[in-house]
């Protein structure tokens, strides 16, 4: 360890960004949201402070997200987001900041411009020195799969506004495949199932609620259910409430030919590409693969 300065591990996703310190652990676990003054250009808030303005502000107050689909749309917001987990999270001021060393996980694909920009925003921020590492590849250390060994390891890293897909062998990724269809995806299914079935518009966080408190990727014996309500805020409707269950919102809807996403035709197509074109193919089917979203792995 760094007599003086940090180690950083940052996980910079579509939707959160994960902020790691050696030794203290996972620091921050934030939205990627910056609120900005459209008329001075002005950054008004940051993470959760952001997060809490979408939906609520005024006509020059813009609270966005400055990456999309894993890559950086917005580079002087992103700077400044940097920035400030960055300087969050150090101690000791500008001199254990320009000591530190920062690892930041990037989608597999990107092309060397989009690496170049998730580079500078990081290293505007003062630190020594910036290291760039593949997420799927991150997560696979971080499990501690056996990476190093002439087998094959699939990980899959569902984020916010990409999945990325890999097959890891010898330290590096043999084959990788990135889908446009993550989190956020979902979200507006959510949404767009609930505009169909109940006449009820929600917004993304009451979404991103419903996906994160009964969402399941499969069929469970115990449902679980959510209410949602509906203010009346149409002009002759009362104060309604909603019952949603899990199998209705998501499994059901999937299997009754309900899925808007196009999550099961490019499933049917990656199984298709990885099978046919790695050898370990069997090893896969036996051993099973590793799934990762934001921060936690799932079975």
């Amino acid at each position: 360890m760094q007599k003086f300065g940090q180690d950083i591990g940052i996980d910079l996703g579509t939707a959160n960004t994960l902020v790691y310190v050696r030794d203290r652990g996972i620091v921050i676990n934030e939205p990627s949201v910056v609120a900005v003054n459209t008329k001075t250009g002005q950054v008004l808030a940051i993470g959760d402070e952001a997060k809490a303005m979408v939906g609520r502000t005024p006509s020059h107050i813009v609270a966005s997200r400055p990456l999309v689909n894993g890559v950086v749309s917005d580079y002087e917001v992103t700077e400044q987001m940097l920035q400030y987990f960055i300087h969050k999270v150090t101690r000791g001021g500008l001199f254990h900041r320009m000591r530190s060393r920062v690892v930041v996980g990037i989608p597999s694909g990107v092309t060397e411009v989009e690496k170049r920009a998730v580079y500078d925003a990081t290293k505007t921020a003062g630190v020594r020195a910036v290291y760039l590492v593949e997420e799927p590849v991150a997560a696979a250390i971080g499990s501690r799969l056996p990476i190093q060994e002439p087998t094959g390891n699939i990980v899959v890293d569902i984020g916010g506004g990409t999945t990325e897909i890999a097959v890891i062998s010898l330290g590096g990724i043999v084959l990788s495949k990135s889908l446009r269809v993550a989190g956020d995806q979902l979200s507006r299914d959510i949404t767009r199932y609930i505009r169909n079935q109940y006449k009820l518009v929600i917004g993304e966080r009451t979404a991103d609620e419903v996906k994160m408190t009964i969402g399941s990727a499969k069929q469970t014996d115990q449902g679980a259910e959510m209410i949602i309500r509906d203010y009346g805020q149409r002009r002759g409707y009362s104060c309604r409430d909603y019952r949603v269950r899990d199998d209705d919102c998501l499994y059901d809807q999937s299997r009754r030919g309900g899925n808007t996403s196009g999550i099961d035709r490019r499933h049917y197509g990656t199984r298709y590409y990885f099978g046919r074109r790695w050898r370990s193919s069997k090893r896969i089917r036996r051993v099973g693969l590793g799934c990762y979203a934001g921060a936690m792995p799932y079975q």
